[in-house]
C-alpha cells in the first residue's frame, strides 16, 4: 500500500473516531487542547513577553504550541522578582491553561465581513463574507479530542467545514495527533511563507513533542530546548493532480539564550499517475534525482525548505525587542535550495501604567518571489508556490498554504496594539502591497487559466486597518474597519474599496 492510501485510511479512520467519540462529548469529562491553536494575538503577545524572560522556552514559532512546554515554566514563576507587567502576562496565561483533567469547554463563534481582507494574518480574519463555528473539547485519561463543526460562505451558499476536529494521543512526551489541526510555522506576525492559516486546515496524522527539553548527550546538549512537528496530509482538494500527500516537518531549537532557529521540510508528493514507493519517497525526501524543469529526469515532487531566526532581547524592564529573519527555497538540483522567498521583521513592547496596560509594535517586510540572494538578485517569477508537475501549486482549495498574498507579492507592515489592563485591545496597522508584480501567472495545462493567485495583474494597494477587541462575560467581541485605495483584479481603475468584519466567540 502506498503511503498516500494509508495516509488517507489513517485520516478516515481518526476522523471516524472523533465522530463516534463526539457523542459522548455531553456526558463524558473533557479538557481543553494539548496545545495552544493559532489566532489569539493577545495570547501570543503574553507568550513572547515570558518566552524573552526565560520563564518558558523561547519557542514561539511553532502553532500549535503544546500547553506542556509552558506549563512547568508559568507555575515556577510565582516566587521570582519579575516587572509588575511580566507577573500580569504570567497571572493572563496561566488562567488560559487548563484547570485540571475533568474541566469541560464548548467554544461558539460568529464572524460578518461585507469584504474579506486581502491579507489574512495570525489573527481570525474571515476567508469569506460568513463564519461560524461550534465546537467542544474533551479528555479521556490521555486522549484528547475535538469536535468542531464550522461553516464559511456566503447567505445563500456555503461549505460545512470539519476543521479545528482532532484526536491527540499522548504517549510520554509526545503527541500522536489525527484530524484537521490549524498550523502557524514563523515567527510572522502578518504572514508565513511557509505554513499559515491562510488556507483551510489539511486532513493529517502526524507527531509532535510536548515538553521542550534539550537532548541528553553532550554531543547534542548544545543545541538547547527543542520541539519537533512531523505529519502526513492528503490535498484531497478539486486539484490536477489529485490525492496528492503533503509531507511536512520541523524541528526548532533553543542554542542560546532568546535566540530560536526552525528548519522545516515540506514534500508533495504521490497522487493519481505520480510514483509512490518507498524507494521514491526517500529520492524525495534527499532531494535527488530533481529538476525544477524537469529537465529528462524524474521529478519525485514539489519541495520547499524553510529556515527561520528569531532573536529577542530587553532593552531595558520598559522595552523589549525581536528581530526575525523568514527564508523559504524552492527545489533546486540537490537537498540545498536555491531560489528564495524572504520575510524580515521587528516587535518592540512594553508596558503601559501599572495596571496591566501593555503595548506592541510590529514592522514586517515578506516578498514571495524567488531570488538567487537572500536580500536581492534575479528574480524569476512563478517559482515559490507553482511547480511543473504539480500544477495546482502549493495551494488548499485555491488558497496558498503560505503567503495569503500567494505568489510574487510583497507587502510592508506597520502595526501598533495597546491593551489595557482588562485586555480590551485596540490596534492600527498600515500596509503596502504590491500583488503579481510581474503581471503573469503559472498556467493550467490545456489552457486552462491561472493555477491559482490572488490577483491576475499587478496591484498596488495601500491599505488602513483598525480595530478594537472586548472581552466581556458574554463573550470577547471585535469590530474591524479597512480602507483600501484599490482592488485585486481591477487593471488600470484605482477601485477603492471600504470594508467593515465583526466578531464575536464565546467559550463555556
Amino acid at each position: 500500500m502506498t503511503l498516500i492510501r494509508k495516509a488517507r485510511t489513517g485520516v478516515a479512520l481518526v476522523l471516524g473516531g472523533i465522530a463516534g467519540l463526539g457523542v459522548m462529548a455531553a456526558a463524558a469529562p473533557s479538557h481543553a487542547a494539548p496545545w495552544i491553536e493559532p489566532g489569539d494575538v493577545t495570547l501570543r503577545s503574553d507568550i513572547e513577553i515570558l518566552a524573552r524572560y526565560g520563564i518558558i522556552p523561547d519557542l514561539t514559532t511553532t502553532w500549535p504550541i503544546p500547553w506542556a512546554q509552558i506549563a512547568d515554566g508559568v507555575n515556577a514563576a510565582s516566587g521570582r522578582e519579575l516587572p509588575n507587567y511580566v507577573r500580569m502576562a504570567i497571572d493572563r496565561v496561566r488562567a488560559r491553561m487548563p484547570a485540571s483533567a475533568n474541566a469541560q469547554h464548548v467554544e461558539l463563534e460568529a464572524r460578518y465581513t461585507n469584504k474579506p481582507s486581502v491579507v489574512r494574518d495570525f489573527s481570525e480574519q474571515n476567508r469569506a463574507k460568513l463564519f461560524s463555528q461550534a465546537a467542544a473539547d474533551m479528555q479521556f485519561g490521555s486522549t484528547y479530542i475535538k469536535l468542531n463543526i464550522g461553516y464559511e460562505g456566503t447567505r445563500h451558499h456555503g461549505v460545512a467545514l470539519p476543521d479545528g476536529s482532532y484526536i491527540a494521543q499522548g504517549i510520554g512526551n509526545w503527541v500522536v495527533y489525527g484530524g484537521y489541526v490549524p498550523r502557524w510555522w514563523g515567527a510572522g506576525w502578518d504572514t508565513s511563507l511557509f505554513l499559515s492559516t491562510n488556507a483551510r486546515d489539511i486532513p493529517s496524522v502526524g507527531i509532535k513533542r510536548q515538553k521542550a527539553e534539550p537532548f541528553g548527550t553532550k554531543l547534542l546538549s548544545w543545541l538547547g530546548p527543542w520541539t519537533f512537528d512531523f505529519y502526513v496530509g492528503e490535498l484531497n482538494d478539486p486539484r490536477y493532480i489529485t490525492h496528492t500527500a503533503f509531507i511536512n516537518m520541523r524541528f526548532a531549537f533553543n542554542p542560546l539564550k532568546n535566540l530560536e532557529i526552525g528548519l522545516a521540510r515540506v514534500i508533495m508528493t504521490c497522487g493519481s499517475g505520480r510514483p509512490c514507493s518507498a524507494s521514491s519517497l526517500f529520492k524525495s525526501f534527499i532531494g535527488a534525482g530533481e529538476h525544477p524543469t524537469g529537465g529528462g529526469t524524474v521529478d519525485l515532487g514539489n519541495q520547499i525548505a524553510e529556515i527561520d531566526i528569531k532573536y529577542s532581547r530587553r532593552l531595558s524592564d520598559m522595552v523589549g525587542a525581536t528581530v526575525y529573519m523568514h527564508l523559504i527555497g524552492e527545489d533546486s538540483y540537490g537537498p540545498i535550495p536555491e531560489k528564495i522567498a524572504r520575510l524580515f521583521g521587528a516587535s518592540f513592547d512594553g508596558p503601559l501604567g501599572t495596571y496591566g496596560g501593555r503595548w506592541r509594535i510590529i514592522t514586517e517586510f515578506s516578498d514571495s518571489a524567488s531570488s538567487n540572494f537572500v536580500v536581492y538578485g534575479t528574480q524569476p517569477y512563478n517559482v515559490i508556490y507553482e511547480h511543473h508537475i504539480y500544477h495546482s501549486g502549493y495551494r488548499y482549495y485555491g488558497r496558498s498554504i503560505g503567503d495569503s498574498l500567494d505568489n510574487d507579492s510583497r507587502l510592508f507592515t506597520l502595526t501598533g496594539r495597546l491593551w489595557d489592563g482588562d485586555s480590551r485591545m485596540l490596534y492600527l496597522t498600515y500596509r503596502y502591497v504590491q500583488l503579481n508584480r510581474d503581471g503573469t501567472c503559472a498556467m493550467l495545462p490545456g489552457g486552462g487559466g491561472c493555477a491559482g493567485g490572488v490577483s491576475v495583474n499587478p496591484e498596488n494597494i495601500h491599505m488602513l486597518e483598525a480595530g478594537v477587541e472586548l472581552p466581556t462575560k458574554l463573550g470577547t467581541f471585535d469590530l474591524d474597519g479597512r480602507l483600501q485605495s484599490d482592488q485585486p483584479n481591477t487593471p488600470g481603475v484605482h477601485d477603492s474599496a471600504a470594508a467593515i468584519e465583526f466578531g464575536w466567540k464565546l467559550r463555556l
